[in-house]
């Protein structure tokens, strides 16, 4: 399913993007993939066995905590 995309995280708006990249290399659509649910998403990365890997942090009572999750199928 991630073929020819790309997976964007967004810190400010707490929000996972798949950009499916176009035949011209260029993008082509995008779809939101996680809506606010994790929290600021520092970093994706997709595992050898084809799960997305996210690395967040949030902040729970003013006291920063985070974690590492892995979305799969």
């Amino acid at each position: 399913q991630l073929q020819n995309s790309l997976l964007v995280g967004s810190l400010k708006f707490r929000r996972l993007y798949q950009v499916m990249m176009g035949a011209d290399g260029l993008p082509a659509s995008e779809a939101i993939i996680l809506d606010k649910s994790l929290g600021r998403i520092r970093d994706v990365a997709v595992a050898p066995d084809g799960s997305i890997l996210i690395l967040n942090d949030a902040n729970d009572a003013g006291k920063p905590t985070g974690g590492l999750y892995r979305l799969s199928q």
